[in-house]
């Protein structure tokens, strides 16, 4: 890991993109009645980039300004967009892969009743 501690904080912004692929049944019950699971992903999103340097040992401590989550449910598949900002003196990719991943891994538990078959299994 570099040394960044005598390089001046700069702002500093890192915006990540990560699909879930479901069923497309579970995509339209989270167009409709499911949308307060979107919500709940996204505080888990915002959650996991706030926490990321307590569960990532390689990030740094950084005080985050901003931390955006963006779910969008599309035919197959929902989008999360996570975008961290922050004055640092090193990068922030881990902040926002930590909230992206946090934001689809809460979503995928919480469908997954739906996504199971009828052996309890998921799809390859």
């Amino acid at each position: 890991m570099p040394d960044a501690t005598d390089s001046p904080p700069v702002r500093r912004m890192s915006v990540v993109r990560g699909t879930l692929t479901l069923k497309a049944t579970t995509c339209v019950s989270l167009r409709g009645d499911g949308a307060e699971l979107l919500v709940a992903a996204r505080v888990a999103g915002t959650m996991a980039a706030k926490d990321a340097a307590r569960t990532i040992p390689t990030a740094l401590p950084v005080h985050l300004t901003d931390a955006f989550c963006d779910l969008t449910v599309e035919n197959a598949q929902v989008v999360c967009t996570m975008t961290v900002q922050a004055y640092a003196r090193a990068t922030l990719e881990a902040f926002a892969l930590a909230g992206a991943s946090g934001a689809l891994l809460a979503l995928l538990d919480a469908v997954k009743s739906q996504e199971q078959d009828a052996t309890g299994n998921f799809p390859t």
